[in-house]
């Protein structure tokens, strides 16, 4: 049998203010397939994205996803949600 990979305490708040579980959540949300990108993350990276999507099947679309602004600033969408939002 194979061993477990290594885990490591972390928070919702931790796992929901990362760059990969908004990408999740927008590519889940868009019907969109895996990001190419995605093979290379580390596992860590894949879980918070798989989570994303996971979040993004099972929430409402009318429930948005509210994240620190520091991660929101690396988001893929703060640059169209700024320039929407003047």
């Amino acid at each position: 049998m194979r061993e477990q990979v290594p885990t490591s305490l972390t928070t919702i708040d931790a796992i929901m203010n990362t760059r990969e579980f908004a990408l999740g959540v927008t590519d889940g949300r868009a019907g969109r397939g895996y990001r190419s990108a995605y093979a290379t993350w580390d596992i860590d990276r894949q879980w918070n994205y798989e989570r994303g999507r996971a979040w993004a099947a099972l929430a409402p679309r009318s429930m948005a996803l509210v994240m620190s602004s520091a991660a929101w600033s690396h988001s893929p969408n703060a640059t169209q949600a700024r320039a929407r939002s003047r």
